[in-house]
């Protein structure tokens, strides 16, 4: 985490440099780069209780929750005075951490281990902004990407390999539509809070490898819905710079490998820098 702030720390002081340089070529380009860092919990098996009751054979693995700090940037394009513009959003993170395991129907503990999670997130969106109206709307693709890596420290194994090491890719496609809204806070326009709604709809594929050999295939497919809820406060200092803050949640599925649903939900603040051209 401490190496991903001092990047984000030397991305902002060099936006800020940018900024006190002369821009006036620049501002009629219509484009925007946001370098972001957003501190996220990952709280994983909403329904587990239920699913190694109703099931006699089941693994699971328990982790309260998992803290990644997530990197990227958002780029952004408006082609002159059209009230639409272009939105590219990336992040990307990797969390490391303990976990217990429990074999249903049993509640308890009964081996431990740890666990390596990396997450992508991409966003390919197009938005309609009408002049002088304080909301937008927005549409386009997002793509998710984990890959969790666990391996036992104890004498459990996850097959009848004997192998120690599991590992599960998951990538989630979805179809988004959202809207948004901005309302400026004084006369000026300098200060605003904003606020972002999306729902999303679309497919997993999900593949195990080690998988127990009681599983009939190690891949699944199916359909997969989610939303994104975020809202914060950003501030203007001049024409071409601006911070801001958010709180964001967004909850998707984790796609198991069994007959069972369970819910990831990912959420914490979010901080950014705008350049704008």
């Amino acid at each position: 985490m401490k190496n991903i702030a001092l990047k984000f720390s030397a991305v902002l002081i060099a936006l800020t440099l940018a900024v006190l340089a002369p821009a006036d070529a620049a501002a009629k380009v219509g484009l925007s780069v946001t370098p972001k860092i957003w501190f996220t919990v990952e709280n994983f098996n909403a329904f587990e209780t239920a699913l190694l009751t109703n099931n006699t054979t089941r693994t699971i693995s328990l982790r309260e929750q998992v803290n990644i700090p997530l990197a990227g940037a958002a780029v952004g394009f408006r082609p002159g005075d059209a009230p639409i513009d272009f939105l590219f959003n990336f992040y990307g993170g990797t969390g490391k951490g303990n976990f217990l395991g429990v074999i249903g129907p049993a509640t308890t503990p009964q081996f431990n281990g740890r666990y390596e999670l990396k997450r992508t997130d991409i966003e390919f969106l197009v938005r309609y902004l009408p002049k002088e109206r304080p909301w937008n709307l927005f549409t386009g693709i997002r793509v998710n990407s984990f890959k969790d890596t666990q391996t036992l420290t104890s004498a459990h194994i996850w097959s009848s390999t004997g192998k120690k090491t599991q590992v599960t890719d998951t990538t989630i496609v979805l179809w988004e539509v959202g809207a948004g809204f901005q309302a400026p806070i004084n006369e000026a326009g300098t200060h605003r809070f904003f606020g972002n709604t999306t729902f999303g709809v679309g497919s997993f594929a999900t593949e195990i490898s080690n998988a127990s050999t009681t599983l009939k295939k190690n891949r699944k497919d199916g359909g997969a819905a989610a939303w994104d809820i975020n809202s914060g406060y950003e501030v203007f200092l001049g024409e071409y710079f601006s911070l801001a803050a958010r709180y964001r949640m967004y909850a998707k599925p984790t796609s198991p490998m069994d007959d069972g649903y369970n819910l990831t939900v990912i959420h914490g603040p979010d901080f950014g820098a705008t350049l704008r051209f």
